[in-house]
């Protein structure tokens, strides 16, 4: 299978999944009547279910003609393109320096790992949510980015904030959301600078 057309199933899938996730890759959005042979469709690999009722195998060869009719269609701009790694860094970046830990949390996988060198891994999403909470509520913190690169599906930044401290994180991006996410940081410093209680352990 090719590149282009594995990025296109994939971009229809998760389409798919976020319009209609109760019905395991079923499309049912509204189309006019003559768009309507697409009304309900599923794409996997090689299989095309039109209509919901329709199922039928293509040569690979049409497959990515079928879906370029779709993303041409007047609802095309409602299909999302994933983004590559270093822009979705650099959402992060934006969620944090606004204190959004709800957005922060959509950027991750439900069972992504942060993994701060200085703390135990926070294990899914839920839990990663939870200390930007907590962090957001007890400190200044801003995020400036230095130097930002991509290689892959990795994403990494050099960092530092107002008050002197440096960091450096990376980040593994695997279909447009954070898996694994690794910081390095000087938690001693960062406590004496928010004028934080410092652990005597």
């Amino acid at each position: 299978m090719s590149i282009r057309r594995k990025k296109l199933l994939l971009n229809l899938f998760h389409f798919i999944q976020k319009v209609n996730p109760l019905n395991n890759g079923i499309f049912a959005g509204k189309h006019p009547p003559e768009k309507r042979e697409i009304s309900h469709c599923l794409v996997f690999e090689n299989f095309v279910c039109a209509g919901g009722f329709t199922q039928r195998r293509l040569p690979d060869s049409f497959i990515p003609s079928y879906i370029y009719s779709l993303i041409q269609s007047p609802y095309h701009s409602i299909i999302p393109s994933l983004n590559s790694p270093k822009q979705v860094l650099q959402q992060w970046v934006n969620a944090f320096n606004r204190y959004d830990a709800n957005a922060l949390a959509d950027l991750y996988h439900e069972d992504a790992i942060n993994h701060q060198v200085n703390t135990d891994p926070l294990v899914g999403r839920a839990a990663i949510q939870a200390m930007f909470e907590q962090e957001f509520a007890q400190a200044e913190m801003v995020c400036i980015v230095e130097n930002m690169f991509e290689d892959g599906d990795w994403a990494i930044m050099e960092w530092k904030d107002p008050k002197g401290l440096r960091g450096c994180g990376f980040f593994q991006i695997i279909e447009g959301k954070i898996r694994f996410q690794r910081g390095y940081w000087d938690r001693l410093s960062f406590l004496r600078q928010q004028g934080l209680p410092i652990p005597t352990h």
